[in-house]
């Protein structure tokens, strides 16, 4: 894990720098994974049923939340930001 800034990590991908940024949202796909027919073709060619397609993926989304909560408790942010239900509106209002 790099502990390189974002800003200075990924320079020349970046068209600015805000100077206080609370936080922010990367977003993006698996370009294989991102429709339902690629998804399926990718189960099929594991020997994965579709439907125990939730039981294949409750570990890798085990994992992804629980690198989370641990650096968003390093951060000072609370764990509970991660509930399904919980809104960043939510959390914003909470915290100021």
């Amino acid at each position: 894990m790099s502990t390189q800034p974002l800003s200075a990590k990924d320079a020349d991908r970046l068209h600015g720098v805000l100077s206080c940024y609370d936080r922010i949202v990367l977003t993006g796909s698996l370009q294989p994974f991102c429709y339902a027919q690629d998804m399926t073709k990718y189960l099929y060619a594991h020997d994965i049923r579709i439907f125990d397609y939730a039981q294949f993926a409750e570990p890798l989304t085990a994992e992804i939340r629980r690198n989370a909560e641990g650096i968003a408790q390093a951060a000072g942010s609370p764990s509970s930001s991660f509930g399904r239900r919980t809104s960043a509106k939510k959390i914003a209002s909470a915290r100021f």
